[in-house]
Parts: structure tokens; sequence; C-alpha cells
């Protein structure tokens, strides 16, 4: 097969995946996306993931670069211990050098807890079908609003 003739730009990676992180072998933080890093500040590059996220799903014996690569593709819900963001996403695989991508978005099911974490709508890509339900969460509150008055 051969090679993709066009492949995403940083910039443009950042742009489709605003709350990746990538790690590498020794799952030290490479890069976090802008938006994600919105949220959770501590998110520098160097620093260890295990020292930020706690993997809620799926459950793991022991959490390594190897045992994270025999679940990719498997659905991870991860919790940020410093501002209680919760992540729903998967992870990817580069070999070449050897690194994990997790690709996702936060988990928030009310504008309330959106704003607790200092994000909005427009954090989220077009392609992220949250997007489409965070504007529906919004349309229902200020027909709540207009209602009551």
């Amino acid at each position: 097969m051969s090679q993709p003739r066009h492949a995403l730009s940083p910039q443009g990676f950042a742009a489709a995946f605003p709350f990746h992180v990538v790690l590498d072998t020794e799952l030290r933080i490479v890069q976090a996306g802008d938006a994600l890093r919105k949220s959770c500040p501590d998110l520098v590059p160097g620093s260890s993931w295990s020292e930020h996220f706690d993997i809620v799903k799926p459950t793991l014996d022991h959490c390594s670069f190897d045992a994270l690569c025999q679940h990719l593709g498997v659905v991870f819900l991860m919790h940020h211990r410093e501002s209680g963001l919760r992540l729903r996403g998967q992870l990817m695989r580069e070999a070449d050098p050897p690194r994990i991508f997790f690709l996702g978005g936060p988990w928030v099911t009310s504008l309330n807890q959106l704003q607790l974490f200092r994000l909005g709508i427009r954090d989220y890509p077009l392609h992220d079908a949250s997007a489409d339900f965070l504007f529906m969460l919004r349309s229902r509150d200020m027909a709540m609003e207009d209602a009551k008055k």
C-alpha cells in the first residue's frame, strides 16, 4: 500500500483533535491539545501522564506503554485528578517514533460543567457530535428561561 499523499500538519492535527494527548514509551506527555490545556493547565510536556489521570475504563492490571497498546480501539474513560474533568476517547499508536495518541474529548452533560472546566462549545471541533449535543443543551436552557419569563 502506498503512503497517503496528504497528512495533517501539526496545526491541522491540533485543530482536528483539540483534546488530544500524546505520550512517549515512558508515558510522559509529549504534547496536549490547546482546548484540553485550558481545563488542565498542569499538562506540560515531560510530566508523567499517570500523575494527572486515572483510567476509569478499561480496567488494567498495570499501566504501561505495552498494556495501553493492548487496548487500542477500546473506549477509554479517564479522570483528570486536579480539575475533575472526565475524558472519553480511544488510543492510537504510532510506530516511529513509538508514541500513543489519546483522541477524544470531555464528557460533559450540562453547560454548567462546561463553564466549570473553562470550556466553550467553540473548543470542540466541528466534526465532534458533542458540539451538537451542547448546542441542544444551550437551546433547551434558553427555551426554559424564555418560558419562565
